[in-house]
Order: C-alpha cells, then sequence, then structure tokens
C-alpha cells in the first residue's frame, strides 16, 4: 500500500518564541566557523528564549569548540567556599591541602600546601585577598590568595579546629576548637589578640555587624558573647538543655539564633542577651539555624530529616520541608531569599520554596553524604561538596522537551528515530504512521494502516524505510517524501516483520508463510528463501557483521514453532535450531560481538552460543505492555527488565545476578531501553514520567514530567543525546538526554572566561538584525 502523498500535512509552530529561537540557532550555526564567540552568544540566546532542538544543537556545537574541566579532587571534600567577587572557589580536603580554583576558568589557581591532617574549614576575607583554612591539626593557616602562598600559621591551639570566621571588616578571625577555647587572630600579622574559654568544645562562632564582639556556642550548653579589644564576656547566654551546634548574626545585627541537641534553636537579643523566641518543634538534635538574607525568617535543619522556616516577627514555624531519607547536613537561602537548598546523608540536595515551602528540585548524582552547599551570585546554580571527592555545580532549571509533535488526537503507542536523527516516526491510535522533521517539527507525511500495523524498520543510513501492513507485500519508501522505491513481492501470506542488514545491502522479511526472504536492498531484487519453519515467522536479525541472519517463529495464538533459527549468510546454510521456548518468541538480538543470541518471549530470555549452538542461560522477564520493556545493552553484558510493582532491575546477562533494581515510578512501567553506548537506561511509565538512568551505578539521572497521561514508548537517538517519548495524550516529545551535563557546560563556559563578552557594538547590531529583545549576560 502505498502512502498518500495527497494527505501530507504539516506541524504548524505560531509561537513567536519558537521562531525567533530558531533564527538565532540557525545565526548561530553559520557564524561557527567565523566567529565562535559570537557564536556561543547567539546560541545561548536562543536556548535561553525556547530549549527547542535546534536550539540545543547549536550550543552544543558550541561547546565542542572549548574544553572544560572539573573540580575532580583525590580525597573526601569538607568544604567549599566561593569568593565575595565569585572570582575564585576554596576547598578543603582529607589530602591535607585546599586548592584556590578560578571560576572563570575551572583550573586550579594554587594548591596550598601546609596542614598535617585533613581541611574542614575554608573561607575568603570580605576583601577576597586572604584565605583562611582551618584544620584537623589545631592550626589555621592564612594565605594570600593571588600568590597562594602562607601569610601567617595561626597556632595556639591544643586539638582540632571547629570554625574559622572572618570579622566583616576583614580585620580579625576567629579560629574555635575542641579544646574549650575561641582564639581572635590580627589578620595583618597574624598576632593572637585574644582567647576565650568555655567549660567544653565550642562548635561555631560569629561576629557582630560592627566588629565590636563576637559570640561563640559550645558544648557547655552555654552561647557567650564577647568584647573583641579585651577578651571579655558581654553576656552569657543561658537557655538550652543541651550541646549548642550552631550559632549566627542575624544580618542587622540585633539578633543571635543559636541551635542545640535539645531539639530547640533559640532567638537571642543581641544587646540585652535577653531570649525572645524558642523554636520548637524539631523531634532531634538541630545542628544549624541561618537567618535569610532579609533577616525576616529563620530556617533550621535537624537530625529528624527535616528542616524548618520560622518567622521572625513572630516565632512561629512557617513550614516544615520533609522529603530526605536521612539526617540533613547544611543550609542555604539563596541570594534573593526565594530559594532554601537543604543537603543530607541520603547524597542529594533539595531545593525549596521559601515563599510556600514547596519542593522545586531534587539534585541527585553524589554517591556519598553532602557536606556543604552553597548558592552562586545569580542563584541559578547551587554547589555541593561530598565525601565522594567531588565538587558539583547543578544548573536549578527544571529539563523541559525539546521538540513537540502534537498533530495526534488520540494515543501514540511508539516513538522512534531514524538513525541518523533527521526524522522521527510515530505510530498512533488512529491507524496512521507519521514521518516528521526532527529539526522543525514539521510533518512530513501520513500514511493509513488499518489497523493491521506490522513493522516499521528504518534504514541504518536513515534515508529510506521499510514497512508492512496487512498483505503479503512489504514497501520500500524514500524517507524524505514517503515515495515507495521498491515492492517486495514473492511471499504467499502476511508480512509479519522485517531487517536491514548494517552494511545496508540486504533486507531480511519474515511472513505467516512460514518463510524468510532476504532481498537486495537498493533494488528489492529475491536474492534466496530460508525455508524450515512450521509456523509463522514472528522475529528476523542480521548479526552485527552481516555474517549470520536469526529468524524466530511463532505466533499470537497457539504455535507450532516457538523455534529459531541461526543461518549462515554466505552459504545459506542453517548452523543451529535453537528449542526450549513454549511460547512464541517476540524478538531476538545478536549481542557480544555476535558471539551471542538473544531470544525473548513473553515470559523469559534465552542466551545462546553463535558458535556451539548451546544455550548459555535463561532468565525470566517482567510482564509489561509492549516486547520492548525488555532491553539488552549493546555489549550484550546487562539487560534491563521490568516488574509489576513499578520497579527495573540491571541484571548480568552472564550470571544472572541483578546489578542494580532501578526504584522511582510510581505506576506501571511501560518501555525500557538502553542508549546505543549502553551508559543509559530510559524508561516510560503509566505514571506520566520519563526517566533517565545511569546504567554504571543504578541511579537516577532526570525525572522528566510533560505528557499528561501515560508514556507508552521511549527511545534514544543513535548519539544518545536525546530521547524521544509517546503518550496516551496524544503527543510525542523530545527530551535532552544529558540536559542537565550541558547546562552545567553552558555555565561553565561562561563563568569561565573562555569566550569574550561581545561588545556593544555586536550586540546592538545583532539585536537589530533578529529584532530580539534578549539581553547577552
Amino acid at each position: 500500500m502505498s502512502p498518500n502523498e495527497n494527505s501530507r500535512k504539516f506541524c504548524k509552530i505560531n509561537s513567536s518564541d519558537i521562531s525567533r529561537s530558531r533564527e538565532l540557532a540557525a545565526y548561530a550555526m553559520l557564524m561557527l566557523h567565523k566567529d565562535a564567540t559570537r557564536s556561543f552568544r547567539l546560541a545561548e540566546a536562543s536556548l535561553k528564549i525556547d530549549p527547542n532542538l535546534m536550539a540545543i544543537q547549536a550550543i552544543d556545537m558550541a561547546l565542542e569548540h572549548s574544553l572544560h574541566n572539573a573540580l575532580y579532587h583525590n580525597s573526601v571534600v569538607h568544604c567549599l567556599y566561593y569568593s565575595h567577587d565569585g572570582a575564585f572557589l576554596i576547598t578543603g580536603t582529607d589530602d591535607h591541602d585546599a586548592r584556590i580554583w578560578d571560576a572563570k576558568t575551572g583550573r586550579i589557581v594554587h594548591v596550598l600546601k601546609g596542614h598535617k591532617e585533613y581541611i574542614h574549614h575554608a573561607a575568603f576575607s570580605p576583601n577576597n585577598q586572604v584565605a583562611v583554612t582551618g584544620s584537623f591539626d589545631g592550626t589555621a593557616i592564612l594565605w594570600d590568595v593571588r600568590s597562594g602562598k602562607s601569610i601567617h600559621t595561626l597556632t595556639g591551639h591544643h586539638t582540632y579546629l571547629t570554625s574559622t570566621v572572618f570579622s566583616p571588616n576583614g580585620e580579625f578571625v576567629v579560629t574555635t576548637s575542641g579544646d574549650q577555647t575561641a582564639c581572635i587572630w590580627r589578620v595583618v600579622t597574624g598576632k593572637l589578640v585574644c582567647t576565650v574559654n568555655h567549660n567544653d568544645r565550642i562548635e561555631s562562632a560569629a561576629f557582630s555587624k560592627d566588629n565590636q564582639s563576637f559570640v561563640t556556642a559550645s558544648f557547655d550548653r552555654t552561647a557567650c558573647i564577647w568584647d573583641i579589644s579585651s577578651g571579655k564576656s558581654l553576656f552569657v547566654l543561658n537557655g538550652h538543655q543541651k550541646e549548642l551546634t550552631h550559632v549566627n548574626y542575624s544580618p542587622n545585627g540585633k539578633y543571635i539564633v543559636t541551635s542545640s541537641k535539645d531539639q530547640t534553636a533559640i532567638v537571642w537579643d543581641a544587646q540585652s542577651g535577653t531570649i525572645i523566641f524558642v523554636l520548637e518543634g524539631h523531634k532531634r538534635s538541630v545542628s544549624r539555624a541561618i537567618f535569610s538574607k532579609n533577616g525576616g525568617q529563620i530556617a533550621t535543619i535537624s537530625n529528624d530529616h527535616t528542616a524548618r522556616l520560622w518567622d521572625m516577627t513572630n516565632g512561629q514555624n512557617i513550614f516544615v520541608l520533609r522529603g530526605h531519607d536521612d539526617q540533613l547536613t547544611d543550609l542555604a537561602f539563596s541570594q534573593d531569599d526565594e530559594k532554601i537548598a537543604t543537603s543530607s546523608w541520603d547524597m542529594t540536595i533539595r531545593i525549596w520554596s521559601a515563599k510556600n515551602g514547596q519542593l522545586q528540585n531534587i539534585l541527585k548524582g553524589h554517591e556519598d553524604w553532602v557536606e556543604q552547599i552553597v548558592f552562586s551570585v545569580d542563584d541559578k546554580n547551587v554547589a555541593s561538596a561530598s565525601t565522594d571527592q567531588t565538587v558539583r555545580i547543578w544548573e536549578l532549571n527544571p529539563g523541559k522537551h525539546l521538540q513537540l509533535f502534537d498533530h495526534h488526537n488520540c494515543p501514540v503507542w511508539w516513538a522512534e528515530f531514524f538513525p541518523d536523527g533527521r526524522h522521527v516516526m510515530t505510530l498512533a491510535d488512529d491507524d496512521q504512521i507519521r514521518i516528521w522533521e526532527t529539526r522543525t517539527g514539521k510533518l512530513l507525511y501520513h500514511f493509513d494502516y488499518n489497523g493491521h500495523y506490522k513493522f516499521f524498520c528504518p534504514c541504518p543510513d536513515g534515508t529510506r524505510f521499510l514497512y508492512a501492513v496487512e498483505n503479503d507485500v512489504a514497501y520500500v519508501c524514500d524517507v524524505q517524501n514517503g515515495s515507495i522505491i521498491c515492492s517486495l513481492e514473492g511471499h504467499n501470506a502476511h508480512v509479519l516483520c522485517g531487517a536491514y542488514s548494517l552494511n545496508k545491502k540486504y533486507i531480511v522479511t519474515g511472513a505467516a508463510d512460514h518463510t524468510a526472504r532476504m532481498w537486495n536492498a537498493e533494488n528489492g531484487k529475491a536474492l534466496y528463501q530460508f525455508k524450515g519453519h512450521k509456523d509463522s515467522i514472528s522475529a528476523v536479525a542480521f548479526s552485527k557483521k552481516s555474517q549470520y541472519l536469526i529468524t524466530a517463529g511463532g505466533s499470537p495464538f497457539i504455535s507450532k514453532d516457538n523455534t529459531a533459527y541461526v543461518w549462515d549468510l554466505s552459504s545459506r546454510k542453517l548452523l543451529h535450531t535453537f528449542t526450549g521456548h513454549t511460547l512464541s518468541i517476540q524478538n531476538t538480538w545478536f549481542i557480544q560481538n555476535d558471539q551471542t543470541v538473544a531470544t525473548s518471549d513473553a515470559s523469559n530470555v534465552r542466551y545462546w552460543d553463535v558458535q556451539t549452538g548451546k544455550q548459555k542461560s535463561i532468565h525470566k522477564t517482567g510482564c509489561c505492555r509492549y516486547k520492548n520493556a525488555y532491553s539488552v545493552s549493546p555489549d550484550g553484558n546487562l539487560y534491563v527488565t521490568t516488574s509489576g510493582d513499578n520497579k527495573m532491575e540491571l541484571i548480568n546477562v552472564n550470571t544472572g545476578k541483578t546489578r542494580h533494581v532501578l526504584k522511582g515510578h510510581e505506576s506501571q512501567i511501560n518501555n525500557a531501553i538502553f542508549s546505543q553506548d549502553g551508559k543509559l537506561v530510559a524508561s516510560a511509565s503509566k505514571d506520566r514520567t520519563i526517566r533517565i538512568w545511569d546504567v554504571l551505578f543504578g541511579k537516577q539521572l532526570h525525572r522528566f514530567h510533560g505528557h499528561e497521561q501515560a508514556v507508552n514508548s521511549a527511545a534514544f537517538s543513535s548519539d544518545c543525546k536525546y530521547v524521544i517519548t509517546s503518550s496516551d495524550d496524544g503527543k510525542v516529545k523530545i527530551w535532552p538526554a544529558n540536559y542537565k551535563i550541558m547546562q552545567q557546560a553552558i555555565n561553565r563556559h561562561k563563568q569561565r572566561g573562555l569566550i569574550r563578552q561581545l561588545t556593544h557594538e555586536e550586540e546592538r547590531e545583532f539585536l537589530e538584525t533578529t529584532n530580539t529583545s534578549y539581553s547577552f549576560l
């Protein structure tokens, strides 16, 4: 049946934003080899306006013109701190060294050597010229940021340090220690100004806004306010019933907040030392309390796995932030006080709205505890330090779909990319197959299959496709216009399956006449007929090197076959017969460099040795709506299968042992598939989400929301950069499989100064040319 060219329809995208974005992306691609900087800025502008596929490709091309370095460490990272001007980042680790990084280039500026134990605290002075590090060796060191040289080593404590803090004017540093003392040091000379004492470990300290006093919090259940010049105690803050864990001044300097293991935080009047509010509600130790930037709110974190937000005007609890699965380690307000970030031993960072307490994002990727977090100056990113030896930069904007194919008015059962990524095929409940242009979302044409669709197979080079409906003919068509190039005629019953060889020389078709036929892929000439099956042929596949062919038998009803045959293509002889399946074989693959064949039915998958013909192993598969809910990795060493409890398992093919259980979906999983490089798995679910999983660690990387009903299928592009999904909502969408990675690369590219800024003349010229109001950052 020929596709009806007169019935072609086009996706009309009327959005001015999308049109403008694509115009910018096209201009960026044209400028790539003329002016890489301008190309990057144009691509960035395109992405800002609308993150469509063309914009993503433009920025991807621009990013290839520069190299980026990551902030990896050789040991546990305990602390990180940005300089106040955003130019530098300092990190402290278990290897006894601190590192200063250039925030614009991401390169190490200095490795600060001098400590003899791990570094747990670091900070920059207000003028960004001096850094201080505090170590478990009981010393603090002041460093010249520009030269990386040690200025002064502050010795005097008898055991580990618990905090290091600069005064607001940068003249002093306070260090606190497990030896029950706090010391004030003059930055210029490194001389000790005064030493104050508690009756137990001092955990934290903070300076007053006027630089005249400082406050300390101790395990002796008290906090004390001290005069800097004399070291005399001004007030003792009594009120907590257990050890204090943290202390902080309000931005205006009028108040102090302390947190304690007694499950409370207390707000104090800094001028009189009297209690203003007791913040009660946590069920376990409160480990930290901080003021918002405007001083209107207080946030606390606790070992009860929650954070709480409090109103500073009345001390009332506004929100309880629940969701972490383990003890919280740190929290931070964004610069605009719109967001709160929390980190935890559960290896995640969570972003919350400070206005309504709603969870906005869960940042997953660390492989161990997250120790510390901080917002970037522009609030677009969060940096986190972890015991997994990494510092990570996170993009806060949620992932968006890049392209929408919305000319379906019914559920879409399947969608897939052509191998070259330039076109998309969709299969819908309205009995139509549609071919789309990937970059523009334009519908090129569609044709009816009248409820009798059998198979669709694109050519490896993406220029043609093979399909069959309910008759004894298969068609080879041109992808650009859908015209029939040749008809494969010769079967005596319905053609049920087909495949191209990877060398593009051959086509094989299987039919209900119990035979498979091989054809010349260029002209459709019949080459050979493979006989031997006792029932319909349900699946066919070429080996990757085009040396072998496998044909599998079975029918949807009671089958007389359920066997698979391996044929030698050079001799056309039958090599092996695989028996053992009790149900119709639905799918088959060559894996492990063509040394193994996998055959699957509705209940299990079997692995066979191509050389000996012997069965190697058998594994049960999950029960699901699609046969593609079971997928084998490209190297043939793993497979993913779904189960009825909304989980997936990554299983070793050779041993049958489960490597990872992938948890997260909240309803039936309809599809699971590996990326072509084997590093990712995409899953589509009835819970309306698409999830991307890291195969090596079994961790969820992305969760995409956007479909309004069940998601039926997911498929990767051949370059593994994109995922296409189909849904019962009648929509097909393309998503970035590595969206966060790309966004981080963009941010690093901008921040590290690897490209120059556009001049005002260039910016004005561009704005006039494109008639856009985009502002370059």
